[in-house]
């Protein structure tokens, strides 16, 4: 349905002509406001982008400078733990053992595994000990600069080369270096670490500054010591010092810190850079992002936000011109209005709004060529179709009631969603504005597709929203704090430290709230500083959790200043230092350990390569009987009884050593007199490549002393010193369990003394003590090796003979020993006793299988004996 509006008088007025002028000088005025919004806009943005840059550079610079400082602190503390140790082995300004600094250096050595090696000069700089040097090789530094430094550094402080290539094996490194005194202050040499230059390269690389960012280390001169560009594959000479001319500026204003834009001179590459001096080295980290890469998104948002701007200067001028001609067809005559209306007609078809017009029932009267391509209809597909056949958002009702409610010469603007013919949708934007043509009302419509924008605006409200989570979820903590020390912002980060939420904090909160009294009277000291200098850097302090507990920190702050340079707030990052706090009092203790350890008079330690002694602590001297520097290079073969024990020990102990196991063993060894002492040995392999390994030396011959005799009192007789009744009945069993086994015979021969008791009455107990000795050795000197003599008590023995091949065998013994028992004994004072004896015997396995049977039998055969006559034997049967 078409809508005629041509007029049929003519409505020209001198009202007309000054229309026309101030429509146009609004128009004009309008644009200009829109474009300088617009440019004012982009400006503001642009601004912001670089100051996040800043920021984010100035962050990764900090973040990147403490992890720096972290390993330059670990090696220094192990450099400091090497002087404290080897400073008592200094003879004079010499080291008196080379292998108690080997054994210090490794000890170091294992703790930090990112060092390349660690060494010590004497004072004229020849390398004495350390790792990849012989004792025979001739190293000498004196040239060095880092030796010189370290030399000259009468503070003994931490000395820091630049990059520095190896002699040994011609590799890039740093050298961290200290001077060595003796107690008494005179030089006596440097104990010096290298630090690989590939391991910063690491440190570097994992750093992101996306593709075109890099990241750099150099020293205060300049010299290039790593640097890291993802996107550039090729490496550049390690101690190059081609920098720009704006850091060279930038370090002369402020050598600690600062930010700048520049072009970087290795690459020709424009970057936002932010550098930081690693804690108080002569060291420089540099962070820079590509500036075409960062500020993509802004000039997506300037083309964007230009578009707008452009299509927007374009409605408004289109939108004054269809007033500009409604005003002109509303006074001209029907004639020329209708010659008017067939011309905004041709314009409706072709403008480049999708312009519609709506009757107030929601029905399409009129649609230009743009709004049906829009839809990827046809034009006269639309006309006379509902709204809502293509609006995705607005429910048919909503529709009606709002067209309904419109007002004549009322505007309206609204956000919605079309449907097209394919059925994908698209984003509009609507400005609609009621009118009457010829007595009818009609809703006129300009549509927009604002899809780009929209896709647009949710990839800014992401890249914030990335941003935004950046700074919430970093490592470290980040605040700012007003000039009251009120909190203004926390990221997530420092809260979850904290325990609390950001609405209990901010606003609210005071610094003082989370310190301890040491923390709040830094705090005083130092805020003042931040507020009147505009930073602070290192500062170390305790913050006190909801829950009580304590987070060691590091804080570095910048102070962000308005326009006439008066403070806002501050601007601080928080690093937690809680286990690298923790690990320098670890350190510390294991040092006074390791020191206690060393120093014991009572436990011999020794370390062992090759089955050669290369360091050992003072007990092992005692222990073994060598004087002092004796046992360096000893073999141990020298500390064991025999080849066939030292061979059997080193069979034992080192596969098990090897596979990373634990040796321990008692055994006999031997002092450099030759006398044998019992040791309880302790082993551990302490270097899988070389073999060598830590060994714990006690003396237990004492206590191997002490049982022995506890042994021998409980299974021999405390007079003849003859075995007793419970050491006979072992060996009785363990002698009839060998006679069954090799079809042998055994004798057991119970023997009673005649006329002991009458030696006792008339001489006494002490004449029967020794009667009784001297039977027991003639007993003993009649027997053969593998046989046993017992006494049981009183004047009563037992004869055990093993490996009998017939009874023949025991007969002869029995003869000679009544014989020499027969003999006279000579006692004190020219005394002299005379005794016989009475003996049974019993063979096994033919008068008994058991021990207390053979016995018993053996027992009532000599009491057969002493029936028939005494001094003779007899045999059970």
């Amino acid at each position: 349905m078409a809508v005629d509006l041509r007029p049929t008088v003519d409505l020209r007025t001198p009202a007309q002509g000054r229309f026309n002028r101030w429509l146009k000088i609004g128009v004009v005025a309008l644009s200009a406001l829109i474009s300088t919004l617009a440019v004012v806009s982009l400006k503001s943005s642009h601004d912001a982008f670089e100051q996040k840059a800043q920021v984010a550079a100035e962050n990764l610079a900090a973040t990147l400078q403490q992890t720096i400082d972290t390993e330059v602190l670990k090696v220094d503390t192990a450099l400091q733990n090497v002087i404290v140790q080897v400073r008592p082995a200094l003879s004079g300004t010499r080291l008196a053992e080379r292998s108690f600094a080997e054994f210090v250096l490794a000890g170091q050595e294992a703790l930090t595994p990112d060092l390349h090696g660690l060494r010590i000069t004497d004072a004229d700089g020849i390398v004495r000990v350390g790792t990849g040097v012989a004792a025979d090789e001739h190293l000498d530094l004196s040239d060095r600069e880092f030796f010189r430094l370290a030399r000259d550094a009468k503070d003994g402080g931490l000395v820091i080369s630049g990059p520095v290539l190896t002699r040994t094996d011609k590799r890039w490194v740093m050298v961290l270096a200290r001077r060595l005194a003796s107690s008494e202050g005179a030089f006596s040499g440097v104990v010096y670490a290298h630090m690989p230059i590939d391991h910063f390269q690491r440190i570097l690389a994992s750093v992101d500054v996306g593709p075109m960012g890099a990241v750099t280390l150099r020293t205060h001169s300049m010299q290039l010591v790593g640097r890291h560009v993802p996107s550039q594959t090729a490496s550049l000479p390690v101690g190059t010092t081609n920098v720009s001319e704006v850091l060279v500026q930038a370090m002369q204003r402020d050598p600690r810190r600062g930010s700048f834009v520049a072009t970087t001179a290795l690459d020709g590459v424009e970057r936002i850079t932010a550098y930081r001096q690693v804690g108080n080295h002569p060291l420089l980290v540099l962070v820079g992002f590509d500036r075409a890469t960062y500020f993509g998104l802004w000039r997506q948002q300037a083309l964007l936000v230009g578009g707008l701007t452009a299509v927007v200067l374009i409605v408004l001028f289109g939108a004054s011109t269809l007033v500009l001609r409604a005003w002109q067809l509303e006074s001209v005559q029907r004639s020329a209005l209708l010659r008017e209306g067939r011309r905004n007609h041709g314009l409706l078809l072709t403008a480049s709004d999708g312009l519609h017009v709506l009757t107030r029932d929601g029905m399409v009267v009129e649609l230009s060529d743009l709004f049906a391509s829009m839809l990827g209809y046809e034009r006269n597909a639309l006309i006379g179709r509902h709204v809502s056949t293509w609006d995705a958002s607005i429910d048919q009702g909503v529709i009606q009631q709002w067209l309904q409610s419109f007002e004549l010469g009322e505007r309206r603007k609204f956000a919605t969603r079309h449907r097209r013919s394919d059925g994908s949708l698209i984003d509009v934007e609507i400005h609609s504005a009621g009118v009457r043509i010829e007595d009818q009302e009609l809703v006129f419509c300009s549509a927009r597709d604002i899809t780009a924008r929209k896709q647009m605006e949710r990839q800014l409200a992401a890249s914030a929203q990335e941003i935004h989570d950046l700074y919430d979820n970093a490592p470290c903590g980040y605040h700012s704090l007003d000039a009251n020390g009120i909190f203004v912002h926390i990221n997530a980060t420092q809260l979850s430290w904290l325990g609390y939420t950001r609405s209990e904090v901010v606003g609210k909160k005071h610094a003082f709230e989370f310190l301890t009294e040491q923390g709040r009277a830094t705090f005083e000291r130092n805020f003042p500083q931040i507020k009147a200098n505009g930073s602070l850097d290192g500062v170390e302090i305790d913050l006190v959790c909801r829950d009580g507990s304590r987070r060691r920190v590091s804080i570095n702050s910048s102070a962000v200043l308005d326009g006439q340079g008066n403070f806002l707030r501050s601007r601080t990052a928080v690093f937690d230092m809680t286990e690298l706090h923790r690990t320098k009092e670890q350190l510390s203790k294991l040092s006074r350990e390791q020191e206690a350890m060393l120093d014991n008079d009572m436990i011999g330690i020794a370390r062992i390569r090759n089955r050669e002694i290369v360091w050992k602590n003072p007990a092992m001297d005692r222990i073994f009987g060598y004087a002092p520097g004796e046992m360096i290079g000893l073999p141990t073969r020298r500390l064991h009884v025999d080849e066939e024990t030292f061979a059997a020990e080193g069979a034992a102990a080192y596969p098990l050593l090897l596979q990373g196991g634990h040796y321990r063993r008692q055994l006999e060894m031997s002092r450099r007199d030759g006398q044998r002492i019992w040791i309880d040995s302790n082993g551990v392999i302490i270097s899988g490549d070389t073999g060598e390994s830590l060994w714990m030396f006690t003396d237990i011959t004492p206590i191997k002393q002490a049982q022995a005799h506890v042994e021998h009192i409980a299974f021999h007789d405390g007079l003849t010193g003859l075995p007793n009744r419970l050491l006979l009945a072992d060996r009785l069993q363990q002698g009839m369990a060998h006679a069954a086994r090799n079809n042998r015979l055994l004798a057991a021969c119970y023997l009673d003394l005649d006329g002991f008791k009458k030696v006792n009455d008339e001489l006494g107990h002490a004449a029967g003590d020794l009667l009784l000795q001297e039977i027991a050795r003639r007993l003993q000197a009649s027997i053969r090796a593998n046989d046993t003599v017992s006494r049981l008590g009183g004047d009563e023995f037992v004869l055990l003979m093993t490996e009998l091949e017939s009874r023949g065998e025991c007969l002869a013994a029995l003869a000679r020993i009544q014989a020499e028992v027969g003999k006279s004994v000579q006692l004190r004072d020219g005394q002299e006793a005379l005794v016989s004896a009475s003996m049974g015997v019993a063979f096994y396995p033919g008068n008994g299988s058991d021990p207390d049977t053979l016995l018993r039998n053996a027992d009532a055969a000599m009491y057969k004996a002493k029936r028939a006559g005494r001094n003779q034997f007899q045999l059970y049967d």
